[in-house]
């Protein structure tokens, strides 16, 4: 292959002006320059006496110091030596490399432990910088001009590979083998050029150090993360020991917060789930379970009354069971405050069911006298003040009003009645002062007479009938005069009372306070139309009708009546 003197650019046969510097060529100068090449390529490279085993100890920018300052006494001109070069470099290099890898992997195992994986590509990738210096130096160089300039440029390290290079020990480490002192003399005394392999040797160990320096500062980042990933647990378990805190109202950790509910802690707890690794993990679980028991407790409670009957630490009395509710909840075992309060709330809760329950039996049973608009007589004022006086009693609800508005009807019958009652008493208090006025005439009379009275025998002549119309005496006398004939006439069937009419005339008269049980007799007066007369006589002076009146007065006439008819009728009002 012929090749350009100047350029070296590849030359076919037959040209003889080169297509790239344009310099025209004969073919001694393609001769020579091919000679030159193949001259130039069939040297071989001769073995490197130095021990690099001596030097790996030795701090590798020193290494690379004496290395430089032995090439450059040797000059420029021998791309073969720089082969070689390079080939007993890069096993120092890797002899370099080990020992630090070596380092690293001890200090790795006091820190964090490195996943294989990770290492094996960063070996791989170390490998593959150790290579490009040597193959650099096999290429074709440029021309004469390019490498002098290139010579003198400097090796642009990146930042983070200088300060990884920085970071390692320097010490000034003297040569282990030093130049023979013929070579020394016959040195040439010209100005010392650096050769480019020198740079490149510089780079590659610049490279392995940065590898191997990258290797520390990536153990030492992942410790720091992972010491700040369990910073991060460490608070979080903290901050959710703290929002389980906050739940409880008191130090004593027995009173719910007003207004937590089961979804809250609930998020909290699956929150807590994430760290189940921890340490403190029973010990939060328990306590945020009490938590959830005793909000359980609180919203079953709390459902059986119209609003929450316990708020934080308190029993609200506003609080009452809803209608048709039945507490069904057990008392809680446990002593303390806690339970002590909700076993409170539930036995007011069971008082109030107990208590609407039996109001209502007791305003069915009152109803139960009201049926069609018409009160019984079994029903009292006494029973309904009573079923009153326990509704009042009850908690303002819908059930109360509903109860009131029930007994009203019966009070209102009641009111009816007892007005019609009281119109009777007045009634009978009126005949009874008529009475009282009569009676006083006849005891002020039969004093007159010296208590003798008879009737005229024209008296028991004729016919008499007891009616509306029969007149009245003044004087208090039996409005119908007696029948002897018909008083000795004792079975006639006449003087038998009709049935019920006896009982009738006696219960209205001790209602209406003529007499009073067992200060009463009847004597027979006379027959008419098989109709038998009774006269009715007060014996004592117990009643109201009686009261003032004297022991003397008696016995006193009240009335006159028919047994068969009931009718009755005396000397008083009607």
């Amino acid at each position: 292959m012929n090749k350009c003197p100047k350029c070296d650019f590849e030359l076919k046969e037959d040209q003889t002006i080169c297509p790239n510097c344009g310099a025209e060529l004969n073919k001694e100068d393609i001769v020579k320059g091919s000679e030159e090449i193949n001259e130039a390529t069939s040297e071989t490279p001769v073995n490197d006496n130095i021990k690099w085993s001596d030097y790996q100890d030795v701090p590798l920018g020193s290494v690379m110091e004496h290395f430089s300052e032995l090439h450059e006494e040797d000059g420029e001109g021998d791309d073969s030596a720089e082969s070689e070069e390079s080939s007993i470099l890069a096993d120092y290099i890797r002899q370099h490399k080990e020992a630090h890898q070596k380092e690293a992997d001890e200090q790795a195992e006091t820190t964090v432990e490195q996943d294989g994986s990770e290492s094996d590509d960063l070996e791989e990738a170390i490998s593959v910088e150790e290579t490009a210096p040597v193959e650099s130096d096999v290429q074709e160089e440029p021309e004469q001009e390019t490498q002098e300039e290139a010579s003198e440029e400097p090796v642009v390290v990146p930042f983070d590979t200088v300060e990884m290079v920085e970071s390692e020990p320097v010490e000034t480490v003297t040569p282990v083998e030093e130049l023979p002192e013929t070579e020394k003399q016959t040195a040439p005394k010209s100005p010392k050029k650096r050769s480019k392999k020198t740079y490149f040797i510089a780079a590659a160990a610049a490279l392995v150090l940065a590898g191997g320096g990258w290797i520390y500062y990536d153990q030492q980042q992942k410790a720091e993360a992972a010491r700040q990933e369990q910073l991060r647990i460490e608070g979080a378990v903290a901050q959710i020991d703290s929002d389980l805190d906050a739940f409880f109202l008191d130090e004593d950790q027995q009173f719910i917060v007003p207004g937590k509910t089961a979804d809250e802690i609930a998020a909290v707890m699956a929150e807590l789930e994430n760290y189940s690794n921890e340490e403190a993990y029973e010990e939060l679980v328990a306590k945020g379970q009490k938590i959830q028991v005793k909000i359980a407790v609180l919203d079953q409670l709390n459902s059986y009354f119209t609003e929450p009957v316990i708020v934080g630490d308190q029993l609200q009395e506003n609080a009452h069971i809803k209608e048709d509710s039945t507490v069904d909840m057990a008392l809680l075992s446990e002593e303390n405050a806690f339970s002590s309060l909700v076993n409170q709330a539930i036995e007011q809760g069971k008082k109030e069911s107990e208590q609407l329950l039996a109001t209502e039996k007791t305003v069915q049973s009152l109803l139960a006298g009201y049926q069609d608009n018409k009160l019984s007589d079994a029903v009292s004022r006494d029973d309904f003040e009573n079923a009153k006086e326990e509704v009042e009693s009850l908690f303002d609800s819908a059930e109360k009003e509903d109860f009131l508005a029930k007994i009203s009807t019966v009070e209102n019958a009641l009111n009816a009645r007892e007005a019609e009652q009281q119109a009777a008493a007045e009634r009978a208090e009126q005949e009874r002062a008529a009475a009282q006025r009569a009676a006083q005439e006849n005891a002020n009379q039969a004093s007159s007479n010296s208590g003798s009275q008879t009737a005229s025998p024209s008296s028991n002549e004729g016919q008499e009938i007891l009616s509306r119309n029969t007149p009245k005496n003044s004087n208090n006398q039996p409005i119908i005069s007696s029948r002897q004939s018909d008083i000795n006439d004792a079975n006639n069937p006449a003087w038998n009372w009709a049935p019920g009419v006896y009982d009738d005339v006696i219960r209205t008269s001790i209602e209406r306070g003529y007499i009073v049980e067992g200060g009463y007799k009847l004597e027979r007066v006379r027959i008419e139309n098989g109709e038998g007369y009774y006269n009715l006589y007060a014996t004592n002076t117990k009643s109201s009708l009686m009261s003032g009146i004297s022991e003397s007065a008696l016995p006193m006439y009240l009335f006159t009546i028919n047994c068969k008819t009931g009718f009755f009728r005396g000397n008083g009002n009607d």
